[in-house]
């Protein structure tokens, strides 16, 4: 087709939905190479002012101004002639966000473009790659995902051995081993994917919960990438991320649901309206749950990290031999968690009040192994109560879990044989997708749908998510 220079026809794209200034804030002759509007998403290519050709993807609301195909999909070269910057983000060059695009198409459409436009071909359909990272604790992990929430590649490294003899997560430490780790990591990403640098279209990187040292390393390192490639930005959150990960490994939609993201710094329960809007229902108001999971772990001289250490030796033990509290379990009028007075028993099971050296005891192997598995059904209990209880009061069917403590066989047991009974629909991603990876970052594809495109003065938001007091 040829490139139409006359306004035939004007396609007004509404981007993002934000109110959009009447006054254009850019101007461009940068001629579109390839445009495709199917089922509420715009695919396009444009040539930039310095020849480079840059894909973009978003979801817009449009309208056809004197076109006589009605509501038909318009495919075609033309000419951005404006672009105008809305109140809910900004729009610069051809970066989708906050805005308006008006691209001047070509009149003439044949007979064949139609026909492929009611069923696009592949060819056609945009491969739009968004370099996805996450440092919010202690893995480094990047990923490339693909718009349609294909996974290219997805690479972790993990930071355990250098935190196993304090028995937990050392924050100057994990923060001083992202800096050596990122560029490594986003490499090695790169290379899995079969891409290039120059053939990422964004990158998306957390930003919350975390720990501040972590998180800015994660995001100093999105903050260049975007600089030095001319590429949007777009903000992850890290609970959100981790329910979005059952979406991904589902293929299905999954909103509304109740999500719980359980690890070792996180014990939520949300109501999930869909990928970006969550309702906190309850927290732990003291220790998370895989928090106190290292922490018995260390008292029964078991390695770092604890859960799956604890899982191991309880295999063996009866998770009946001690009854340990089960804290909020029987009070239905709240969703809340609290782990310290279960972890406090533990150790008065071990030692008795007082002050006391672990690292003298001598404990029995059965022994060690009936306090890990009494331990672990306690834990587990909680967190199998209070999830179902969400799904009562919410009038939901749907329940979905995410986070390291996921991996957990006995709590995926029990949510399984609960889900049965009930008829509820659980997801649970597999191992891989539970604990902090990289790829579940690809809700950055629902950012990018609602044209959440962040400005290069955004920070980080470091802490933990907790029930108001």
């Amino acid at each position: 087709m040829r490139t139409v220079t006359a306004a035939d026809h004007i396609l007004e794209l509404v981007i993002g939905g934000g109110q959009v200034e009447s006054r254009p804030v850019f101007q461009t002759p940068n001629r579109v190479q390839m445009l495709l509007f199917d089922r509420g998403w715009l695919y396009f290519s444009a040539v930039g002012s310095r020849g480079t050709v840059k894909r973009f993807c978003c979801s817009v609301r449009w309208r056809i101004q004197n076109s006589p195909s009605g509501s038909r999909p318009v495919y075609g070269q033309g000419q951005i002639v404006s672009i105008a910057r809305g109140h809910n983000g900004g729009t610069t060059g051809t970066e989708p966000g906050g805005g308006r695009v008006c691209l001047v198409a070509d009149r003439s459409i044949s007979p064949q473009n139609k026909q492929l436009l009611s069923e696009p071909p592949e060819r056609f359909v945009a491969t739009m790659q968004i370099l996805t990272i996450e440092t919010t604790c202690d893995e480094t992990a990047a990923a490339v995902v693909r718009e349609d929430l294909a996974v290219l590649s997805s690479v972790v490294a993990s930071q355990d051995e250098l935190h196993q003899r304090f028995g937990g997560v050392v924050p100057e430490i994990a923060s001083r081993a992202h800096v050596s780790r990122i560029l490594p990591v986003i490499d090695e990403a790169l290379k899995r994917a079969g891409t290039q640098l120059d053939e990422i279209d964004a990158v998306a990187v957390a930003v919350t919960p975390g720990l501040a040292g972590s998180l800015l390393v994660g995001l100093v390192a999105a903050k260049t990438l975007c600089v030095a490639l001319d590429i949007p930005l777009i903000a992850v959150d890290h609970l959100q991320a981790h329910i979005f990960a059952c979406r991904l490994h589902a293929q299905r939609e999954i909103y509304p649901c109740v999500g719980m993201v359980v690890s070792g710094g996180h014990t939520n329960l949300f109501y999930c309206k869909s990928p970006l809007e969550f309702d906190l229902l309850g927290s732990t108001i003291d220790d998370a749950a895989g928090e106190a999971f290292d922490k018995v772990a260390s008292m029964l001289a078991l390695p770092y990290p604890g859960g799956p250490a604890i899982q191991r030796v309880a295999e063996s033990g009866n998770p009946a031999a001690f009854r340990f509290p089960r804290t909020f379990l029987n009070d239905r009028t709240r969703l809340d968690f609290s782990f310290s007075g279960l972890k406090t028993a533990v150790r008065y099971q071990i030692v008795g009040p007082g002050r006391a050296d672990f690292s003298q005891l001598q404990l029995d192997a059965g022994v060690v192994a009936n306090l890990a598995a009494s331990f672990q059904e306690a834990v587990v209990d909680c967190l199998v109560g209070k999830a179902f209880l969400a799904l009562e009061k919410t009038e939901s069917k749907r329940l979905c879990i995410g986070g390291g403590v996921a991996c957990n066989t006995r709590l995926r047991e029990k949510l399984t044989a609960e889900s049965q009974r009930l008829g509820v629909d659980l997801l649970i991603p597999p191992l891989k997708l539970c604990t902090d990876n990289a790829a579940m970052g690809a809700i950055a594809i629902e950012q990018l749908r609602l044209g959440n495109i962040a400005e290069l003065d955004l920070d980080v938001r470091p802490g933990l998510v907790r029930m108001p007091k």
